[in-house]
């Protein structure tokens, strides 16, 4: 299990969360330092982490309202988690995070197994626009979704909720939110071109929402000098 220090010759409290379930009895605890690292640790605690029963066999729900504290780890962690005794993955296809981020940047749902160990992770992309979005992750079909899930989560570009806000997570059959198109590339479908010499102009759509998109009154606008 790799994570990061600060490396500012100051102390920090430091959370990991191996999730070595798989591996039966430890024995022995290793810490491999990074090349050139003048350190000092003060205490390696292991502490148990408590675990709710297990969620229902239909939708997983979770409201936060911004309020992530029933998941957080640690206040120096940008993981947020909930551990299950056991959760199953049928069924629960897809994830569907609703938040708005005043930040652009990566978040990834998180879970663990218990056939696997360590952190398992699907990442989407998060738009700095500071409205509020839904983000389908389809989870079904993943190598690592499967068997039994001991806990399930997120993974955050800020833990600051001024910064991202979750207001909700769900786990079901099919993602949930409406459509959104997003402008993949609006360019020349063939490069180079000559000056002065026809083209033709490549528009690529994804729809990054949930629900089927359709397009209604498409208007293609160029600059006064160029001729379509």
């Amino acid at each position: 299990t790799t994570f990061r220090v600060r490396g500012d010759d100051s102390w920090e409290e430091i959370p990991i969360l191996p999730f070595w379930q798989t591996e039966g009895t430890i024995r022995q605890l290793r810490l491999d330092v990074y090349e050139g690292a003048h350190f000092a640790i003060d205490s390696i605690e292991i502490r148990d982490w408590g675990r709710a029963p297990s969620p229902p066999d239909s939708t997983w729900n979770w409201d936060f309202d911004g309020d992530l504290s029933s998941w957080q780890i640690h206040p120096n962690s940008d993981l947020f988690m909930i551990g299950f005794d056991r959760g199953s993955t049928d069924g629960h296809d897809w994830a569907s995070v609703r938040l708005r981020s005043v930040i652009e940047g990566v978040a990834a749902v998180v879970w663990a197994t218990d056939n696997k160990s360590g952190i398992q992770s699907e990442e989407f992309d998060v738009q700095g626009d500071g409205k509020i979005r839904s983000y389908p992750v389809r989870l079904n079909g993943l190598p690592n979704w499967r068997g039994s899930i001991l806990a399930f989560g997120l993974r955050l570009p800020s833990a600051s909720p001024e910064r991202v806000f979750v207001e909700s997570v769900e786990v079901g059959p099919r993602p949930i939110g409406p459509s959104e198109l997003k402008v993949s590339y609006l360019g020349f479908e063939d490069c180079p071109n000559r000056t002065e010499a026809p083209c033709r102009v490549l528009a690529h759509l994804t729809n990054v929402g949930a629900e089927t998109a359709t397009l209604e009154n498409l208007e293609f606008r160029a600059p006064e000098e160029v001729q379509v």
